[in-house]
């Protein structure tokens, strides 16, 4: 049963994420992301590593706790290349947990996925894999992350405005009243009187990074490359940081709207972060405030 042996003898680093949950992942164990999952990965350069695979559910998502693991153990069930195993009721961290565990046949893979119901109603999915072999070997590694879930109070925005949670990991603050709303990768905010097509900020983050955007020089130059098509050069570009992160800022006037254009741009594990402000002349004031307040805000976890 999950959670039923003693420790796991491994040197860990503590893991933070803005939605108030600290895990002790395995010190050297690499960190990458993809789409909205946070992925953890033991450092074997041959074989099948041992993975943990980290997702947020905000709260508002779908359903309960019970029904998301309903759904995914009909799903797996359903599944031919899936060999149902196991389900369990957890206590992690003194918060309420469902468990399901099952192979995958061709890839002689097994994993455990756990899904933990927070208190600020978000849910927290982790999911562990190692090789068939090797599962028993390193289910207590898993259960030694799990017993080091603890939770930890967010720090409160300053006066006026919200924090914006992301769930790989990254957040700032957005003034109060301001609607969010997520098409795909891309978050798009707006005061609260806000009316047209033109989105005035707006998050996206690529997880994974296109190959050929792997520096912040590569991201001005395509900025570059999309001005000089329209025979536009930039207005201003600097280097600034973003939390502890190195970030580039470059800005523009849109051509056929006259709009005026602020990016700032970043690389972050292995995901490529834009910030967007778009806005005419007689409203940039407001909108650079708010994006100058976001990204003095930014922080990474």
């Amino acid at each position: 049963m999950l959670l039923a042996s003693g420790a796991f003898a491994q040197e860990a680093a503590p893991y933070r994420h803005p939605y108030g949950f600290e895990l002790a992942v395995p010190a050297n164990w690499t960190r990458s992301c993809s789409g909205d999952l946070v992925l953890f990965r033991a450092p074997w350069e041959e074989g099948d590593a041992p993975t943990l695979a980290l997702l947020v559910q905000p709260p508002g998502g779908e359903g309960s706790l019970e029904e998301a693991v309903e759904r995914t153990e009909t799903d797996l069930r359903a599944s031919e290349e899936i060999a149902f195993l196991a389900s369990d009721r957890l206590d992690v961290g003194g918060r309420p947990a469902l468990a399901l565990r099952y192979r995958i046949r061709s890839r002689e893979r097994s994993l455990w996925q756990v899904a933990i119901s927070l208190a600020d109603g978000s849910t927290l999915f982790l999911s562990f894999g190692a090789a068939d072999a090797e599962i028993a070997e390193r289910t207590p590694l898993f259960e030694r992350i799990l017993r080091s879930l603890a939770t930890f109070e967010t720090p409160s925005a300053s006066e006026g405005h919200f924090l914006f949670r992301h769930p790989l990991g990254l957040a700032f603050e957005i003034p109060g009243g301001w609607t969010v709303e997520r098409e795909g990768n891309r978050f798009l905010f707006a005061p609260p009187d806000h009316a047209g097509d033109r989105i005035p900020l707006v998050l996206a983050v690529t997880a994974p990074a296109p190959e050929e955007l792997d520096s912040l020089d590569e991201i001005e130059r395509t900025i570059r490359e999309r001005l000089d098509e329209a025979r536009l050069r930039p207005a201003r570009v600097e280097d600034l940081h973003l939390g502890n992160v190195l970030a580039r800022s470059v800005e523009w006037v849109d051509p056929d709207t006259k709009d005026l254009v602020r990016q700032t741009g970043l690389m972050w594990c292995g995901a490529l972060v834009a910030l967007t402000a778009t806005a005419p002349r007689e409203e940039w004031e407001e909108i650079d405030l708010a994006l100058d307040h976001a990204e003095e805000t930014f922080r990474f976890e």
